[in-house]
């Protein structure tokens, strides 16, 4: 395994074990996978948590810029240290909350990331106008 997909696991791990709301590994592949078939090369990310999607997103193959934003000041801090192990030069971080800033780039792909408390559901994320609902218990 590569140095950079190592990093990529052990931040997932890391995730994991800290109760970080990470995205799941089939979100992931779910996503890249649109990326694959949909010419995406650009992505804003609302939710960086601690960069393990950021970085999954901008090693893809056809990625040229991921920008990302992150409100938590501890996550944000470790996801600045987790993008500069990765040594990717395609990711920008943003630390504040997403409500204030202005975005007058266009971007391919909009992934919204925010945990949500309601009825069960643990994360919504929004993709090329899809919604992915993860954590959502069965029979609701």
């Amino acid at each position: 395994m590569d140095r950079l997909r190592e990093l990529i696991e052990e931040i997932r791990v890391y995730g994991i074990n800290n109760d970080v709301p990470i995205m799941s590994v089939e979100t992931i592949e779910t996503i890249n996978k649109i990326i694959d078939e949909n010419n995406i090369h650009s992505i804003l990310e609302i939710g960086t948590t601690i960069g393990y999607s950021t970085i999954c997103f901008a090693s893809n193959k056809n990625i040229e810029r991921v920008v990302s934003i992150e409100r938590d000041d501890v996550r944000e801090s470790i996801a600045i240290e987790n993008v500069k192990k990765s040594g990717l030069s395609n990711i920008e971080l943003i630390h504040d909350d997403a409500l204030n800033v202005e975005v007058s780039d266009k971007f391919d792909l909009v992934i919204i990331d925010a945990a949500k408390k309601c009825r069960g559901i643990k994360k919504v994320i929004l993709v090329l106008g899809m919604y992915y609902i993860e954590g959502f218990p069965e029979g609701i």
